[in-house]
């Protein structure tokens, strides 16, 4: 993967820096050798640099009699980042572009635990990636970044996806359990019932994605460097005073552990009240067992434009999965959150309260409860 990502950095650093006096003196060759390509009309790039910077503040309630923390993270969900895009403009049909992005992190919420707190700072490639095609064919992106089975990402209609995004457990999977019978911590983390970090999520790869037909629809297919591969359908839809999000998306072999997964994710939000309504509902095969692990989750979201500054959201979610580690578990979770938009400032504050739960006939595990503060200032 580190190999990939060079080639892709060194190819993207010719294409912006490269040698200007020869690439000059090979233009002027082309108009004494041939004329006929001068009326070719030759592309245009803009360069877009942005940026974010996303931490938190996390107080946990484990059981253990006190609270935890507080514990000062960087987020795993939208993480602090630098991103340079570079694309053609539309003088031509045909599309090349450039991504690079990098997340910068002091403290990730996968390293923390109620033993480490400072696990130390980490700095990691969230994409690296050409991208070429056509608007009438499609495109092609290759190399580090986000697989087709992604689109999950996007199916938050609540209107605070950057601060909770659907995967419950991305803002604090390194937490322990406690063993309800000893309450001393055990060794399974959240991580191994509310986030599984071996999906196919971000890797190298070869995707395709095809233009968008019939009003809203759009497919999509990769291919890993590890011989995995996910495909996924969506259908995004505005229709008066709604906004209409579904898709379907699968994995083959996205773990050792899971054969293939599959999920569907529904969403419809009413513009004029801020009304919302998202979720998702997957199965997944187990290699070594007969028996499906199945899950779901319903989020409930208000947003309204109660302040002239930005808006404001509320949201209620729940989630049950049943058999992810072993035969008969349950798993549930309970969010509550709130967060406020300040467009002018491009800053956003939120806040929530998440529990975590697990029912099993092998593991007697308390409750996690945690109470968490975020701040996002985009540039």
């Amino acid at each position: 993967m580190k190999q990939i990502t060079h080639v892709l950095l060194a190819i993207l650093s010719t294409f912006i820096f490269g040698n200007l006096k020869s690439y000059a003196s090979e233009i002027l060759e082309e108009k004494d050798t041939n004329t006929i390509n001068d009326s070719i009309p030759k592309p245009k790039f803009t360069y877009n640099f942005s940026g974010r910077v996303h931490k938190s503040i996390m107080m946990v309630d484990d059981g253990g009699g006190t609270l935890e923390g507080p514990y000062v993270m960087d987020s795993d969900q939208a993480p602090s980042r630098l991103k340079l895009v570079v694309q053609s403009e539309k003088s031509l049909p045909f599309y090349l572009g450039a991504n690079i992005e990098v997340a910068m992190q002091s403290r990730r919420p996968s390293h923390i635990t109620q033993e480490q707190s400072n696990p130390g700072s980490v700095i990691r490639m969230l994409a690296s990636e050409l991208t070429f095609g056509h608007e009438k064919f499609g495109y092609i992106d290759v190399g580090l970044g986000l697989t087709s089975s992604t689109m999950f990402l996007h199916s938050d209609l609540s209107g605070i996806a950057n601060g909770n995004i659907l995967i419950l457990g991305l803002a604090s999977q390194g937490l322990y359990f406690r063993d309800r019978e000893s309450g001393e911590l055990s060794d399974t983390q959240i991580r191994d019932y509310f986030y599984t970090p071996d999906r196919m999520l971000i890797t190298d790869r070869v995707r395709y994605r095809s233009p968008v037909f019939f009003d809203g629809l759009e497919v999509q297919a990769s291919i890993s460097t590890s011989a995995q591969w996910d495909a996924a359908i969506n259908y995004f839809k505005n229709y008066e005073q709604w906004d209409f999000r579904s898709y379907i998306s699968y994995e083959h072999q996205p773990s050792p552990t899971f054969s293939g997964r599959t999920v569907l994710g529904l969403s419809g939000k009413h513009h004029a009240t801020g009304l919302s309504i998202s979720s998702l509902f997957s199965t997944a095969g187990k290699i070594d067992d007969i028996n499906n692990s199945n899950g779901y989750i319903i989020r409930l979201g208000i947003e309204r434009n109660w302040w002239k500054y930005g808006s404001t959201s509320f949201v209620l979610d729940y989630s049950e999965g049943f058999s992810i580690g072993n035969e008969n578990e349950k798993i549930e979770s309970i969010g509550v959150y709130a967060q406020q938009k300040i467009n002018p400032l491009n800053f956003d504050i939120y806040a929530g309260i998440r529990t975590y739960s697990v029912f099993s006939t092998e593991k007697s595990l308390l409750p996690i409860k945690t109470y968490t503060m975020g701040m996002i200032f985009t540039f």
